[in-house]
């Protein structure tokens, strides 16, 4: 009878000693199960043939860490498997789904992904593929089919729309692709994907309701006055004039805030976009940057503009406000969310649908394509392609009675 007590405080190979010498256990049989499992570990790893030769002995090529392949014999088959166990365990590379994924995210930082698609990789990994039965699965055992159940199943359980399920399809396409450089597998199963018959089941895109994404005539009015209300009661808000100069210059938010007074040129009424302020999803920081296409230009300044900048000066000095910043106050650069959020508050006391501050961009935009502008020229002072600015930013915002002057004119005979 062997004392519980006693059993505590001994190591496994004691247990194992103690279990073997009691006859609980069998040692050939043991060594059975070991000789196995080891089997089951090199038919994991190991794709390359096995064989035994003429003269005996047990023949395989093994694949080196520089690429070379290399052939292997042993006297028996159980010492080439013993043999391939121990060169396995020692070059051991951890081939599971979760590693190979984050060792493309670290090649992706190392080619120069944003922090912020850093973020996005991480965020999508927790809702599309942790905890998932090919999360723990060997990138050499996941198959066409594995992957096509898998993404199934997501689309099912989370909801997600056409967009989302193709960027997560991307990463794991991006990750296998690495892997087959790499030579830990011979082929990229997502390759055999059909990606556009999965996307059938996708849930559909919610259309985002047309009328908050330009501002009407009379909204821009009532958002007008509720502005100027706020600027006569609080004049060293500054987020307030950085709001107004949106709509005279239809500058992205990131543009407005990064904006510095050395980037002004009042005698020739223009500025100078050379850069933007953005957020950093991982260290929770707001920082400039290149603007978003990495494309410097000149917007021209319209007189409304150039009278709101030299306001912006004058209350900058009466206030001791001090900062190379154009939008600035006394705790220094304004930020894109500050400037986002006031455009929000001021539509709640307008009592119009909620709009955001790219709205204003939009608007300023679709006015221009409305007065004639050529597209070559309205995406250039918006800074972006013209089919960008055709396909996404241009809306007719004429009145009815406009348009029946137009038909009118193009009927007449």
């Amino acid at each position: 009878m062997m004392d519980e007590e006693v059993i505590l405080y001994m190591n496994a190979d004691e247990i194992l000693k103690l279990l073997q010498e009691n006859g609980i256990i069998d040692k050939n049989h043991m060594q059975d199960i070991m000789n196995k499992e080891k089997k089951k570990y090199v038919m994991a790893k190991h794709d390359g043939k096995i064989w035994e030769g003429k003269d005996a002995k047990w023949y395989t090529y093994i694949q080196t860490t520089d690429g070379e392949r290399k052939l292997r014999k042993r006297k028996s088959e159980s010492e080439l498997y013993n043999y391939l166990y121990d060169y396995y365990k020692e070059h051991d590379i951890d081939l599971t789904f979760r590693a190979r994924f984050f060792a493309w995210v670290e090649r992706q930082k190392v080619c120069g992904v944003s922090d912020n698609t850093i973020h996005k990789y991480n965020t999508d990994y927790k809702r599309f593929f942790e905890s998932s039965s090919i999360e723990q699965k060997e990138v050499t055992q996941i198959t066409k089919e594995d992957l096509e159940d898998h993404f199934s199943n997501i689309i099912e359980s989370t909801k997600a729309p056409r967009r989302s399920i193709k960027c997560a399809f991307g990463y794991v396409n991006g990750m296998f692709e690495k892997c087959f450089r790499d030579k830990y597998i011979k082929e990229n199963p997502c390759a055999l994907v059909d990606l556009k018959l999965l996307l059938v089941n996708c849930s559909k895109e919610k259309k985002r309701k047309e009328e908050n994404r330009w501002i009407k005539e009379d909204e821009m009015k009532c958002f007008l006055d509720v502005l100027q209300a706020h600027i006569n009661n609080h004049p060293a808000y500054i987020q307030n004039y950085a709001v107004y100069f949106s709509i005279y210059t239809g500058l992205r938010v990131g543009e407005i805030s990064s904006l510095k007074w050395e980037d002004v040129n009042f005698r020739k009424q223009y500025i100078y976009i050379h850069s933007s302020q953005k957020f950093n999803w991982i260290t929770k920081e707001f920082y400039n940057s290149d603007t978003k296409n990495h494309q410097e230009r000149v917007v021209p300044l319209v007189d409304n503009a150039i009278l709101l900048l030299q306001k912006v000066k004058e209350v900058q000095q009466r206030y001791g406000i001090v900062s190379e910043f154009v939008f600035a106050n006394e705790d220094g650069q304004i930020t894109t969310k500050a400037i986002s959020e006031c455009v929000r508050r001021r539509c709640r006391t307008a009592k119009i649908p909620e709009k955001s501050i790219h709205t204003i961009r939009r608007t300023l935009n679709s006015n221009l394509r409305g007065n004639g502008t050529p597209v070559s020229i309205a995406s250039s002072i918006m800074g972006h392609s013209e089919d960008v600015n055709k396909n996404n930013y241009t809306e007719d915002l004429s009145s009815v009675a406009y348009r029946k002057e137009l038909m009118q004119e193009a009927c007449h005979y």
